[in-house]
Formats: structure tokens, C-alpha cells, sequence
């Protein structure tokens, strides 16, 4: 998906990434990539790590992004309330970001992945993500200075 990054408002931005994500949720691709993933997790094991390997690698793709939709309601484990989520998504072989965002009880909820070696940049990301939502807020909803709830954390993957 194209995410426009010109000097159009931002309004118009996200109408045009709004528009390019129903085309593609109407175009068929979806339903044809579910169709595949299906495919692979039904081979027997061995194979299905040998085709998974060989579609997620670098070859396809610089970094995964990924959203989830969630429950809009709160959560429980056991009868105790879930107070927040993760949606840490592993790095593929030689790509060194992962963007996780699980959309969830009424928050949207995002994890980076990031391989400091490969992306020595990585260290701000996380950070310069937080600001720009909040640019994004502000303008969207007109409140200058706008700062959603963020509480950045970093891991190292080993």
C-alpha cells in the first residue's frame, strides 16, 4: 500500500490512502494471499518451514507492517483484565523492521521490531512514530500539539 508522503494537506493524504486500501481490500489480492497462507499451513511440516522461508525474506519486501483488527471491548486472561497489548512482529531474514498495530478496545496499539545492525537508524524510530501520530492527531482533529499515549520501549533482537 502507497502512503503518500508529498506536500498535498493531510486530509487528502489519508482519503488517498483510505481509497488505495479499499481498492486493494476489493481487488482480490486478499483473499487470494489468505488462499496461499492456507496452502503453506496445510503442508506437512517440513515443507511448510521450507516455503515459509522462501516468501518471507528480504527478496519481496524491506519491512513488514502489519494491522490487526481487535476486540472494541476490554479483555480478560482468567478472569483478570488485560491492560495492554503487543503486537510484536518477528524480523524475516534480512529485513530489518517490523511494524505491529492492533487496533483494541478503543486504542490503537503499535509494536516496532527493529535490527539495529542492519538498520542503524532504529534506535529513533520508535520515537519519531510517536511524534508523528501525534502530528497526525493534531491535525486531523485540530488540537495543536496533539501527543497520543506512547510509552516507547526498546528491545534488541539476539
Amino acid at each position: 500500500l502507497d502512503v503518500p508522503v508529498d506536500r498535498r494537506p493531510l486530509r487528502d493524504r489519508v482519503a488517498a490512502v483510505h481509497r488505495s486500501a479499499e481498492r486493494r481490500g476489493t481487488s482480490g489480492r486478499a483473499a487470494a494471499s489468505t488462499a496461499v497462507l492456507r496452502l503453506i499451513g496445510a503442508l506437512p511440516p517440513p515443507l511448510h518451514a521450507r516455503a515459509a522461508r522462501a516468501v518471507y525474506r528480504s527478496r519481496f519486501f524491506g519491512a513488514i507492517v502489519s494491522n490487526m483488527p481487535g476486540p472494541d471491548v476490554p479483555m480478560s486472561l482468567a478472569g483478570v483484565p488485560l491492560g495492554d497489548v503487543h503486537p510484536i512482529l518477528p524480523l524475516a531474514d534480512g529485513v530489518p523492521l517490523a511494524v505491529g498495530a492492533l487496533g483494541w478496545n478503543g486504542a490503537l496499539h503499535v509494536a516496532v521490531t527493529a535490527d539495529p545492525h542492519v538498520l542503524p537508524e532504529a534506535d529513533g524510530f520508535a520515537d519519531a512514530l510517536v511524534r508523528a501520530f501525534g502530528e497526525l492527531t493534531g491535525e486531523l482533529t485540530g488540537e495543536s500539539g496533539a501527543r497520543p499515549e506512547a510509552s516507547p520501549s526498546r528491545t534488541t533482537p539476539t
